[in-house]
This record gives C-alpha cells, structure tokens and sequence, in this order.
C-alpha cells in the first residue's frame, strides 16, 4: 500500500506564508475575516510536516 505524504496534492517547492494560507483557503474553504497568514500559520502548528 503507498503511503500519501501529501494529502493536499502540494507541488514541491517553498511557498510563502500567504501563498500556503490561499491554498489551505481554496482547498478546504475558511472564513473570510481570517487572513491567510494566519490561516497559513494555524495549519502548520497542526500539521508541522509541512
């Protein structure tokens, strides 16, 4: 069985803060007063692996 290191499907490159946070926003919808910085910043405390 292959293991998915990469549930969201992420190219493999550096992104920045903002950029992350847009992505997270897009795939999995958030709320619109939330700045995707922090959206950004919040998912990574959760999932460091990224």
């Amino acid at each position: 069985m292959e293991e998915n290191n990469d549930p969201l499907k992420l190219e493999s490159k550096l992104y920045k803060i903002e950029e992350f946070g847009s992505i997270i926003r897009n795939k999995f919808g958030g709320d619109n007063y939330i700045s995707d910085v922090i959206l950004g910043e919040l998912f990574l405390a959760k999932y460091p692996s990224y």
